[in-house]
């Protein structure tokens, strides 16, 4: 059977389910993209509110259906104005019950203004894309996500805080000042070139 190849389109707003799929007392759904904050408040029942925001704050209200106007689900919505973001995008979190059907109406109406289905690590690439983090810390997450132990859990924790990110910054630097004394050593064999920084 032939792989799907995932397609992401910058361009495009997207949305998906950040929790489980389950029932549960809450879920959490996430978009990202360029006008995600002006489509979700097409469905939201104070859409002045997520339009005038400058981000980092939580809007309690409705999601309606975009034909019928009918209630969807009470939701909190928070706001993430680019670059303050995880993905460096705009942004918009909804916070609802964890019903599946409810969970499926608000995708469904998410769709129903321009959003699509985000792929399967859309969101930290988009991440990695904007520089939010480097591909260490984007391999950490989808570690932390899969991990099977507390100890996997907490060496993925350790590598998405930077901790191998330094240790290659390091290594990098001193292999620059490395290649640095090598190259002044060949240019000027007679000079008295400084010490290299490493023993070879």
């Amino acid at each position: 059977m032939q792989k799907r190849i995932l397609s992401y389109d910058l361009g495009d707003p997207i949305c998906a389910l950040a929790t489980p799929w389950g029932t549960s007392a809450l879920a959490v759904i996430r978009t990202s993209g360029e006008g995600s904050i002006e489509l979700v408040s097409m469905l939201f029942s104070k859409p002045e509110a997520l339009k005038n925001s400058t981000g980092g704050r939580l809007y309690h209200g409705f999601l309606l259906s975009k034909d019928t106007q009918e209630p969807l689900d009470e939701v909190m919505i928070a706001i993430f104005r680019a670059p303050h973001s995880y993905t460096g995008e705009d942004s918009a979190e909804i916070y609802c019950h964890g019903s599946l059907p409810g969970i499926r109406s608000l995708l469904e109406a998410l769709r129903s203004v321009g959003f699509r289905p985000a792929e399967p690590g859309e969101f930290t690439y988009r991440a990695f894309v904007h520089g939010k983090m480097d591909l260490t810390r984007a391999e950490a997450v989808h570690e932390i996500v899969t991990a099977k132990t507390q100890k996997g859990h907490l060496l993925a924790l350790h590598r998405l805080e930077g901790a191998l990110e330094k240790t290659l910054k390091n290594i990098r630097s001193t292999l620059l000042d490395l290649q640095t004394s090598l190259e002044i050593q060949l240019d000027y064999p007679e000079e008295d070139a400084p010490p290299l920084p490493v023993p070879l």
